[in-house]
């Protein structure tokens, strides 16, 4: 009978009860009315891989329902409602939730830096269920900053990739240099600031991140035969690609004269002939008014 089920993720304070809830629906889409739910019973596996398993209850509206309270350990919690239906089948449903730690300040790494810059650009994007997009209503799983970390490595494949090739890494991006503001700099000489280059990864990653959520919004219904008014999502992909093209076209920008450092052009090590010397190996780096010898 039940074919899907649907939960309500959330992220839960430490020592905080996490309140959990699956629907089961039946093929026609409907919700599984309580009287042809017999029982449903919960496992909890904390971060320890300690399992605990608890009966919940069937609500009015048919969901199962469990108040978790031991919640004392940070990390991802996995737990399963098991559905027993009047007819004797059983479905079962696989989901989780986070415990953090609210007051705990964690020590901010490289990829920390270059994630909170891309989820700035990001983190207005989404909305509730009745106005926005699915990714955190009804997604499978979680998308929040600490995702983005996944998607650094991808950026630097972009930089690297885009000529001359290079093989930075995150740390060329995200030490500290000498501030060079004067008012600072009288405060306390030693002082730094932000990489300026910083900004290169940063847009690299948030292209890799959006064409994630292009892959997103590939599945999206088209309602036919219908007369209701619904939340037209079909176009959300579009959109993306119109942004993606827009970013893509600022990091050409960016990694270009961030690549120009690799090309040593202010050193006298290029054979340049009068007639067809080239200046580098871009096209249209030529010149034709210099005699032969070394430049």
């Amino acid at each position: 009978m039940a074919i899907n089920a649907e939960s309500r993720n959330s992220v839960v304070a430490k020592g905080d009860t996490a309140e959990l809830y699956a629907y089961l629906y039946d093929n026609n889409d409907q919700v599984v009315v309580p009287a042809l739910i017999d029982e449903v019973n919960f496992r909890v596996k904390d971060p320890d891989g300690v399992e605990v398993t608890a009966p919940g209850v069937v609500q009015a509206d048919g969901a199962g329902f469990l108040r978790w309270a031991d919640t004392d350990i940070t990390g991802v919690y996995v737990w399963i409602a098991q559905f027993t239906l009047t007819s004797g089948e059983k479905r079962s449903y696989r989901d989780e939730f986070v415990v953090q730690d609210l007051l705990l300040v964690p020590s901010v790494t490289q990829d920390d830096k270059i994630a909170d810059q891309v989820w700035l650009r990001l983190e207005d994007c989404f909305d509730s269920r009745e106005g926005g997009p699915h990714l955190r209503d009804v997604t499978r799983a979680y998308f929040d900053k600490s995702k983005l970390h996944h998607f650094i490595r991808e950026g630097l494949v972009y930089i690297n990739n885009y000529p001359p090739i290079t093989q930075a890494d995150v740390s060329w991006f995200t030490t500290d240099v000498p501030t060079t503001d004067p008012a600072i700099l009288a405060i306390d000489p030693t002082a730094t600031e932000t990489d300026p280059d910083q900004i290169v990864l940063v847009q690299a990653t948030l292209l890799a991140t959006i064409k994630h959520l292009m892959r997103s919004y590939v599945e999206q219904p088209n309602v036919v035969g219908a007369n209701i008014q619904w939340m037209d999502r079909r176009d959300y992909l579009q959109r993306w690609q119109t942004i993606y093209q827009i970013e893509w076209d600022y990091f050409k920008i960016l990694v270009a004269l961030w690549k120009r450092q690799f090309f040593n052009y202010g050193r006298s090590a290029l054979l340049v002939n009068n007639k067809a010397g080239r200046f580098g190996y871009y096209p249209g780096f030529r010149t034709r008014n210099i005699g032969r010898g070394w430049y």
